[in-house]
């Protein structure tokens, strides 16, 4: 089973005269606003790719090794810099990246506009990186119904659609995949008549009330969800449009991993089905979302990022087995300290940093018991 590396490696000479623009294509696509060019794309510049990706590395280093958090890939930047260098991509250009992060208001959003050789402008959307205000907000999309990064999402396909013609494809892996539907959805009739695909690459769902409005009605059927065998984030609230589950090796968080999802010479390899922890996971989170009045809603995910913020940790990156245990024992000071525990039980069925982390469920259940007898 081959990845994306492998097709870069192998496939990254191949002009698009001889191998035209594919599903593997459009992922990578949705890959080139990973790093944080600020400082070296303006918002309305428009360049190569392959220069903009050099001048990243000459400001900060080849980075090959730097992890970017629990969830991000730990090949990302080495594999950006595959696609810099590739001739397939070189003179692929880009134009108006974006990077909103706001604490004040719970935000995280990046994007970014390429150029496909297709004649197709592809508009895309960053996932959340490790930063717990980040994640946060993805909580928070199964309490209210816009939330700031879907707001401005929107905006930014408007913004893009005025000042290109020409079809639309939009796509997003993470939360971005969340923001591609979302803003497809809130455009204007015109808009969406333009666009021809919408992908969401492991990407939380949406609450049922946004999947029956008229503007998600009418993009529906542009909509795939990819997911990994083994997924969580795609598993999260309703699932908007089509589901094609991945062949993928890794397990859970790891599985998230865009990077390690199999591929043959030109698109994914399908898997028959989900895998049955994922659908657990699923079902379990569902039920208890579905079970709850808006209030009680976010109340649990208030009261969660307090819990998981009190420990210390910053990021995703800095939870350990200590500080897990650590947010057990803080949770029980919350009226939502019995859904607290339960979403760390689920989580724990997963492996994190390639490692199982099974026996902290029985660490949790310990704790549990103590503070019970």
């Amino acid at each position: 089973m081959y990845t994306l590396e492998d097709y870069l490696n192998f496939r990254g000479d191949l002009s698009f005269e001889v191998s035209p623009v594919n599903e593997i294509d459009r992922l990578i696509f949705a890959t080139m606003g990973k790093a944080d060019f600020k400082e070296v794309l303006g918002e309305n510049e428009t360049a190569k790719y392959s220069e903009v990706f050099n001048a990243y590395f000459s400001m900060h280093g080849r980075q090959e090794d730097k992890s970017l958090g629990l969830l991000a890939s730990p090949s990302m930047m080495r594999i950006l810099h595959k696609i810099a260098l590739a001739p397939r991509y070189a003179d692929i250009k880009i134009t108006h990246f974006v990077n909103i992060i706001s604490e004040e208001h719970t935000e995280q959003m990046s994007a970014l506009t390429v150029f496909g050789p297709d004649g197709k402008i592809y508009v895309t959307f960053r996932g959340t990186d490790d930063r717990l205000v980040g994640w946060k907000e993805n909580c928070m999309l199964a309490v209210i119904q816009r939330v700031p990064a879907q707001r401005d999402a929107a905006e930014y396909l408007e913004t893009i659609a005025g000042c290109y013609t020409g079809p639309l494809i939009v796509s997003g892996h993470s939360k971005g995949g969340n923001l591609a539907i979302y803003a497809a959805a809130k455009a204007k009739p015109d808009i969406q008549s333009r666009i021809e695909s919408i992908a969401s690459y492991d990407g939380p769902g949406f609450m049922k009330e946004f999947l029956d409005t008229p503007g998600y009605r009418a993009i529906a059927d542009k909509v795939v969800t990819f997911v990994p065998t083994s997924s969580i984030v795609g598993m999260l609230m309703g699932l908007a449009g089509e589901m094609d589950v991945v062949a993928c090796e890794k397990d859970g968080p790891a599985a998230h991993d865009i990077f390690a999802w199999g591929l043959d010479s030109s698109s994914f390899i399908r898997a028959d089905a989900l895998a049955d922890k994922s659908v657990k996971f699923r079902d379990a989170i569902n039920k208890t979302i579905n079970g709850m009045t808006t209030p009680e809603r976010f109340q649990l995910v208030d009261e969660l990022f307090r819990v998981l913020s009190s420990t210390g940790a910053v990021t995703l990156t800095d939870f350990t087995d200590h500080t897990l245990k650590q947010a057990v024992v803080i949770a029980g000071q919350f009226p939502k300290a019995k859904e607290i525990r339960q979403f760390l039980h689920l989580l724990a069925r997963f492996s994190i940093k390639g490692k199982i982390i099974e026996p902290v469920k029985e660490k949790i259940d310990t704790i549990k018991d103590r503070r019970e007898s």
